[in-house]
């Protein structure tokens, strides 16, 4: 467990999130999880069943807000490459037990640097920021609202 307690919230918020990702979106596969409390980098990497890439970024608000664009994550100088390296890292270390035809769909998506980045709420935090990365490049971006969520039900942070 984390050694301080905005340490333990953020871990609590990335756990939950996962555990949100798993049930809530059909299809999609967790192949990486749970880095040290505080380390720089995606919090969770997930793999459709068509090897659709999406980096997830969990964002643990203690007070009640929404997320927006510019809470967004890996808006760093220039995250793109770093994430495309701790993508096919993971996709390294998931190949033993993903079915061949997802990883080399997946495969081909992050060598060619098309995935999608969410930043999502946690804790009193809701909503989403989606982010659409093709080429290394950053081409979409939208904010999601999931359903149920505090201040409207019009979308969901889900991919579809």
């Amino acid at each position: 467990m984390p050694d301080n307690e905005a340490h333990a919230k953020g871990y609590r918020g990335e756990l939950n999130l996962a555990n949100r990702i798993v049930m809530r979106v059909a299809g999609e596969l967790v192949i990486r999880f749970g880095n040290k409390a505080g380390e720089n980098g995606p919090d969770i990497i997930s793999v459709s069943r068509n090897g659709q890439i999406t980096v997830w970024d969990s964002k643990w608000r203690s007070a009640e807000r929404s997320m927006t664009e510019s809470g967004r994550g890996h808006s760093g100088l220039d995250p793109i490459p770093t994430l495309q390296q701790q993508i096919l890292d993971a996709l390294r270390e998931a190949k033993r037990w993903l079915p061949p035809e997802i990883y080399q769909k997946a495969l081909k998506n992050a060598q060619e640097g098309n995935f999608f980045i969410v930043t999502a709420g946690t804790g009193n935090a809701y909503n989403a920021v989606i982010e659409e990365v093709r080429g290394t490049n950053r081409v979409a971006r939208k904010r999601a609202i999931e359903p149920g969520a505090s201040g409207g039900n019009a979308g969901s942070a889900e991919k579809e």
